[in-house]
């Protein structure tokens, strides 16, 4: 976990909960997070003029313990990248719509662009299964035009985590009927009375629903 303040990140601990279990930050993640600091308020900071207390960020730890596996993370060269992913926004993927019946499954058009989006050996199009699962998903739902399918496909929901498809359809439902909703509304039935109950230690198990619900909040964010 981190948590950042004004142009500083501090790692509380170098460690992420993953699909069950907890294991310790990979060195990209380290620099990814630790680069926030240096990115706050990035544009005001290209306004400050050579002298200036302004070095950009801090990245430290709570624990003394941690600073090394913080160090080496940060240190570690990065790799250097073998391929570009690339996938088209809607206004290009649009056209590509036009030559099919209207009608058509987004679903249907999404996998029919993958099979054929081939380029060169140093791009790949992007993994579309998610896309694809999730725009089959919702596609009994009415009154989602095309484009809106298309860009709720991309919401950060796993489909191997069957609430969170779940939670997804809802909030596409929410969608189809054009009715405003909070996250506490009970149609959504979120159960967020459960973070509350949490105690402060608790097993994988436990906190595998908790990671869940907090995915299905990041989605709810990210659909807003």
């Amino acid at each position: 976990m981190a948590c950042s303040t004004i142009k500083r990140v501090i790692f509380s601990a170098l460690e992420k909960f993953d699909q069950g279990n907890v294991r310790m930050l990979t060195a990209p993640q380290i620099k990814q997070i630790a680069g926030r600091a240096g990115r706050f308020q990035s544009r005001e900071a290209d306004s400050v003029p050579d002298g200036a207390d302004d070095f950009g960020g801090v990245v430290t730890t709570l624990l003394k313990g941690d600073m090394p596996a913080l160090q080496n993370g940060m240190s570690t060269p990065n790799s250097p990248l073998r391929w570009a992913m690339l996938w088209p926004p809607w206004k290009l993927f649009e056209k590509f719509t036009h030559q099919f019946p209207e009608g058509t499954p987004l679903a249907t058009i999404l996998a029919r662009f993958a099979h054929m989006g081939r380029t060169t050996g140093h791009y790949r199009t992007i993994e579309s299964e998610p896309q694809f699962l999730l725009a089959q998903a919702i596609e009994h739902i009415p009154n989602i035009d095309l484009e809106s399918r298309y860009s709720i496909s991309f919401a950060p929901v796993s489909t191997q985590d069957k609430r969170q498809v779940q939670m997804f359809q809802r909030f596409a439902e929410v969608l189809s009927r054009a009715q405003p909703v909070t996250i506490e509304s009970p149609e959504l039935d979120l159960l967020l009375d459960r973070v509350g109950q949490m105690q402060n230690r608790i097993s994988s198990q436990l906190l595998q629903p908790l990671e869940s619900l907090h995915k299905v909040i990041t989605c709810y964010c990210w659909l807003s």
